[in-house]
């Protein structure tokens, strides 16, 4: 396993590993291939059966974790938004039919019931007798994880609670009892990752409360239930160490496995004892670690973020199942992880910027808004913070009513203005104007960066994310779509030749981390962040942003570097429909027109990813596509701006509601729109000795 790794990599990044992540990491990590390639792990976990019926019958069984709505309050929030309810039953009924929505999107006939091991049409992991640690992914195994987290499990009992149709808890019953058959403990890839094995609790947990009024929910099938979510942490626990080495949301749900399952037994044995407080213990001393006293999350990610917050409800929801009384601190930080999001997410929408690692996890889905939408999460964790609900009734008020089993219309609410957010430490700016948000990232990467995006900026006019980030669309994929949408290049920002600022080794193991900061001197009004020049990239670049008027904004950039480069600037936008303006383009949006310009040196160019590119055996440039959601990718609009070889180079960049014109003389940028003549003088540029302001 040494040998693999030094033959793996040239000696200079070999070195380079070594001083970013240090030799603990680096030896820690050889000694895990080590276990895995020996068959230690497989003689420590060995695959074994399921227990006999019989003997789950012996032991007593959890009363459900839920609190369970009154039929009152189903009928009322059923009566107030009837075409939720409709989505909801809507998608259980092509469940029944063998219809499966992947990463909530266009459902696929997978069978009913599906091949839970496939990772591609006709491509099965050869499972049967094979121990978890000896898999290998065939091309992306969360294509194959998809399914076993059951998400489908919480849109059926959903339905039920909603319906009564005996037809969903029949279908999940026999879904779950293949599943059980198909994946033995420790047997096939489904027990591969700590992750997905307690995601998967907290979906069986959730089928198992709500589905517990039907006749189909048997003793026998609840016991076999609980017993899977018990192996979950018998796998778990051994290999907790490794989950908690990542500092990342693996550590956080695996912990909610191990609670979750020690919370399932009423009189709980030695061994569940320790699960609940190993567990506890584990989660809260890892929060403090990944979530930091300015709300920003350890992973530089919306999505995450999310993962995150729906972690700590399933802590809240077990605290209150087993009458914890959790640590005043902790809830504080919880809380300020919260106002985070809000800060974050349009009101209107839900939606927020597409800010890193994208992996299509929604882990409780108890809402039939979008998956880009983040109200139901925000709101459900509010009402078990005993906050104020941060908005006003509507469809995301659905997790509230699965949380707490309350009516959502009962629970004090408090919809405000929204604010903006500087949260530094891990480099987040959001700044408010009167037609949207724009959003600035300029972190010092101290952590393990999942994307190269320094000073990015996205903007949301309108309800609209017209300049934006594109997303994931896969970690694992025929090149180019390996990750290739977390490079430097397709971020809305400044590079040499379209080429990353770090550089990666894997698909998650990045080398020169940015380090982009916030500049607090800055020009009154200007929001500034500057990007030192590194082993990766010799160009230094400092990118300033100010509102002209009262709803365009500037966002100027100066790179400089020793020696001739050819610079480009990228912007990434929707496809809509468009226009060629003078050094820009101007999209008509369902809100009106939404124009861009880019005055400086250089050739602009406007193009789009081509649908025929991304068919099987053709290659093409990742630019020009955007992400939305796991596994999902379009055609985006790429606008761009690349300059001669030079040593220096001034991009003002202009964007907001059309028609407008620019000009700019002498360092002043004039904007002539229907609000009226609008003038900014633009701070001095670097100078030509040393790179710095002048």
């Amino acid at each position: 396993m040494a040998s693999n790794f030094l033959t793996m990599y040239k000696l200079s990044q070999i070195f380079a590993i070594l001083r970013q992540y240090g030799w603990t990491w680096v030896i820690y990590r050889i000694m895990i291939a080590a276990k895995h390639k020996l068959g230690i792990e497989q003689r420590r976990m060995p695959i074994r059966n399921w227990s006999s019926d019989q003997l789950l019958l012996d032991h007593d069984l959890t009363t459900p974790l839920l609190p369970p709505p009154t039929n009152e309050n189903l009928s009322k929030f059923s009566s107030s938004h009837p075409e939720q309810v409709q989505c909801l039953q809507t998608e259980a009924d092509e469940i029944v039919q063998g219809w499966f929505r992947k990463f909530e999107g266009k459902g696929q006939n997978l069978g009913f019931p599906p091949v839970w091991n496939e990772e591609l049409p006709g491509q099965c992991h050869p499972s049967h007798g094979v121990h978890w640690s000896q898999i290998q992914p065939l091309e992306d195994i969360k294509l194959v994880w998809e399914l076993s987290r059951m998400g489908w499990a919480q849109i059926l009992a959903r339905a039920y609670a909603f319906t009564g149709n005996e037809a969903y808890p029949e279908a999940f019953w026999g879904l779950l009892e293949n599943w059980r058959n198909a994946n033995p403990p420790n047997q096939g890839p489904q027990w591969m990752c700590g992750q997905e094995i307690a995601i998967r609790s907290f979906a069986l947990t959730i089928a198992d409360s709500l589905f517990s009024p039907s006749p189909s929910s048997t003793p026998l099938r609840r016991a076999r239930l609980q017993e899977i979510v018990r192996a979950g942490a018998e796998r778990i626990e051994p290999h907790f160490h490794y989950a908690r080495s990542q500092r990342n949301n693996h550590a956080l749900n695996e912990a909610l496995g191990l609670i979750t399952a020690g919370t399932l037994s009423p009189d709980a044995t030695a061994l569940e004892r320790r699960w609940l407080g190993r567990g506890s213990t584990c989660f809260s001393h890892d929060l403090f670690d990944q979530l930091d006293d300015e709300g920003s999350y350890i992973q530089h990610s919306v999505v995450y973020h999310r993962v995150m917050l729906h972690a700590c409800t399933w802590r809240l929801l077990l605290a209150r199942r087993s009458g914890d009384l959790l640590d005043q601190e902790l809830l504080k930080r919880i809380e300020i992880g919260l106002r985070w999001m809000v800060a974050m997410v349009d009101p209107s929408t839900g939606e927020a910027p597409n800010l890193g690692s994208n992996d299509g996890a929604n882990i409780l889905r108890l809402s039939s808004c979008a998956f880009q939408d983040h109200r139901p999460s925000i709101q459900g964790l509010a009402a078990l913070l005993d906050l104020p609900l941060p908005y006003p009734p509507g469809p995301w008020d659905e997790s509230v009513l699965w949380l707490t089993g309350l009516d959502p219309k009962t629970l004090a609410r408090e919809p405000r203005a929204r604010v903006g957010l500087s949260a530094p430490k891990r480099g987040h700016f959001l700044r408010i104007f009167p037609e949207g948000s724009l959003y600035f990232r300029c972190a010092i990467n101290k952590e393990r960066p999942s994307q190269s995006d320094p000073l990015h900026v996205d903007l949301t006019w309108r309800g609209i994310n017209l300049l934006c980030d594109a997303g994931t669309y896969r970690y694992n994929a025929p090149p180019p779509w390996a990750n290739s949408l977390a490079f430097t290049g397709v971020h809305n920002t400044v590079t040499v030749e379209g080429r990353s600022s770090m550089e990666r080794l894997g698909p998650f193991l990045w080398l020169d981390w940015d380090r982009a900061e916030h500049q607090e001197v800055a020009p009154e009004g200007w929001l500034v962040g500057e990007r030192p020049a590194s082993r990766v990239s010799p160009m230094k670049h400092r990118r300033s942003i100010s509102l002209i008027g009262p709803n365009h904004w500037i966002i100027l950039d100066d790179v400089v570097s020793p020696r001739e480069e050819v610079f480009r600037l990228h912007w990434l936008m929707p496809l809509l429909p468009r226009s060629a303006i003078d050094r820009g383009v101007a999209v008509e949006t369902p809100q009106g027109t939404f124009q861009l310009i880019a005055l400086g040196p250089g050739k602009v160019e406007c193009f789009a990813g081509s649908p025929e590119a991304i068919k099987p055996g053709k290659s093409c440039n990742p630019v020009g596509w955007r992400s939305s959601c796991y596994c999902y990718i379009e055609p985006a609009l790429a606008f761009t701006c690349s300059s001669s070889p030079s040593t220096r180079v001034r991009w003002v960049s202009v964007a907001g509601e059309g028609p407008f014109s620019a000009s700019l003389e002498n360092d002043i940028i004039t904007l002539k729109s229907h609000s009226g003549q609008f003038e900014c003088s633009l701070p001095p540029a670097f100078c030509k000795e040393n790179g710095n302001a002048s």
